[in-house]
């Protein structure tokens, strides 16, 4: 496994993530949207089926980005399950499979590790094996 590998599968769980929160911020303003039936500009209507298809389209792109994760994953998590040591396993895990910043993976971790510090296990274990 290398750095590009889990980097690529990292990139597809943040795009996901972003995508499924654009998809809840479309729906949320569509929803805050007064439906009441009264007419209003001309406009309007023409504003609402715009976005109903865009989010409609956005479900669709989560959907296909959930079925790449869905197909990558098993092979990163197999190799991240190989890695012995628990901390070391558990950086990994948190960085590339639950797509958590470095900065909040040394938090996770505790034990007074820093960003630098998390990084730097990761690194040294990608170059050792």
């Amino acid at each position: 496994m290398t750095l590009e590998d889990l980097n690529l599968h990292l990139d597809m769980v943040t795009d996901l993530a972003a995508a499924r929160d654009r998809l809840q911020s479309m729906q949320s303003f569509l929803k805050a949207q007064n439906m009441d039936g009264m007419p209003r500009g001309s406009g309007d209507s023409r504003k609402v089926e715009q976005l109903a298809v865009l989010i409609s389209q956005q479900r669709e792109d989560v959907e296909r980005m959930e079925r790449m994760v869905t197909r990558s994953e098993p092979r990163i998590r197999g190799w991240i399950d190989t890695i012995q040591d628990n901390r070391t396993r558990q950086i990994f895990s948190l960085r590339f499979l639950a797509g958590f910043a470095w900065a909040d993976v040394a938090m996770i971790i505790g034990g007074k590790n820093t960003e630098e510090a998390v990084k730097a296990v990761c690194y040294r274990y990608l170059e050792s094996v």
